[in-house]
């Protein structure tokens, strides 16, 4: 799993990254990020896919009766509130997908649209090892990062989240899984 979501940050920076023919960074953010979207190969490589929102004004969109659609278990505080989106929207959903993936359950999924909202912008958070005793704490540090409601205090790129994985893994002594 560390190899999968490191891949799929690393993929992500890539895309923050990325800059016109000027030099100019063209402010890309994949606006979906979610398992849905990590697809992993049968060459062993992670890849994310449907970058097709990222070029949306926003992930949410409104229908003709005003009903707000998307992905609410994997929304950034600051989508819901429907403030600017930035790189670190990335992060979070990135760090709500690791969180799920470590520890094989939902983080913010409730039965309902408004409960879901509310679990993203106001539930605690547990450290991925209290729930799953078999990880190491290690991980709980870069995970718990990533989901700072606060934008400005959440682990500002997607590759510095995937290298404090790394870095955690790598702390146990754990070997690092290669594409093939």
């Amino acid at each position: 799993i560390g190899r999968i979501l490191r891949d799929a940050a690393e993929g992500l920076h890539a895309a923050h990254e990325l800059r016109d023919a000027d030099g100019r960074r063209l402010e890309v953010v994949h606006r979906d990020v979610s398992p849905q979207n990590i697809f992993v190969g049968f060459d062993g490589t992670t890849r994310v896919i449907d970058f097709g929102v990222a070029a949306a004004a926003d992930r949410i969109h409104h229908t003709a009766t005003g009903e707000v659609k998307g992905k609410f278990a994997y929304m950034a505080p600051e989508q819901v509130n429907h403030d600017t989106p930035d790189r670190r929207i990335d992060v979070w959903a990135l760090g709500v997908v690791a969180w799920e993936a470590l520890t094989l359950k939902r983080l913010f999924r409730r039965e309902g649209t408004a409960a879901t909202l509310y679990a993203v912008l106001e539930e605690p958070i547990e450290a991925p090892s209290a729930l799953s005793p078999r990880l190491p704490e290690a991980l709980d540090a870069p995970i718990l990062h990533a989901l700072r409601r606060e934008r400005d205090e959440r682990t500002p790129s997607t590759r510095e989240l995937g290298d404090a994985i790394r870095v955690a893994i790598e702390a146990r002594g754990a070997r690092r899984a290669e594409p093939g």
